[in-house]
């Protein structure tokens, strides 16, 4: 930013990350732009399937995906001091080599290119370097040139941090309830004798066989247990 109150003038800055986190500590360098675009170009599109039936005059058009934007805009870079720079016959090589040095570089140790975060009023744009044009349009008699036109167009990318807080994050298991300690099996296997006996006891009793529960001998002797009937 430039100037005081409000004749102040924001600077486009462009301002690099190792990553695409874009966390403060991932931060390498920043660059604000000499001259601000004169227009800033964001492209939105939508990929659909091209698959076209017999005797169709369009295509199906089924949608597959949306592709990432597109930010496009052209800089000027001016070493001859009329656009209010200073009058410098390395003010453009310099200008580009910083440039190049947040947008096109290489990281030797990821081998990956740098992100970059686009930031300008009310624009905010999270990107990668997609291509870039430099036109020198001017240059001093000599040879070393004193104004360049360069165009930028960069690709939108996912900011790692926000889409992983935005993750639901999982659920915790919940606590195991204590299982009730199991009936000792004979426990189990008497009952089972128990209402055996009692069904076999109605069944000959219903017969003649035995008129009360006194008189009917039991197959096997659970007396310890109480009968329950």
């Amino acid at each position: 930013m430039e100037g005081k109150g409000d004749m102040a003038v924001t600077k486009l800055t462009l301002i690099a990350y190792s990553d695409n986190k874009f966390s403060p500590k991932s931060m390498l360098k920043e660059y604000s732009v000499m001259i601000n675009p004169e227009s800033i170009k964001r492209q939105f599109k939508i990929k659909t399937d091209d698959k076209q039936t017999v005797g169709a005059t369009g295509v199906e058009g089924n949608f597959q995906n949306m592709l990432p934007e597109t930010i496009s805009f052209d800089l000027v870079i001016d070493g001859t001091g009329a656009l209010g720079g200073k009058n410098d016959k390395d003010i453009v090589s310099n200008e580009i080599e910083k440039l190049l040095s947040v947008v096109y570089k290489v990281q030797k140790e990821k081998f990956d290119v740098n992100y970059v975060h686009i930031l300008y009023g009310a624009i905010s744009a999270k990107c990668v370097l997609e291509s870039l044009n430099i036109s020198y349009v001017l240059f001093h008699r000599k040879g070393y040139p004193l104004r360049a036109k360069l165009s930028l167009s960069f690709i939108s990318v996912q900011d790692a941090e926000k889409e992983q807080k935005k993750k639901p994050k999982p659920k915790s298991n919940p606590k195991p309830q204590a299982q009730q300690p199991e009936e000792a099996s004979g426990q189990w296997e008497c009952t089972e004798w128990r209402w055996a006996e009692k069904e076999k006891f109605k069944s000959k009793k219903s017969q003649g066989q035995y008129s009360d529960e006194q008189n009917y001998t039991p197959d096997k002797n659970y007396s310890s247990v109480d009968d329950g009937y």
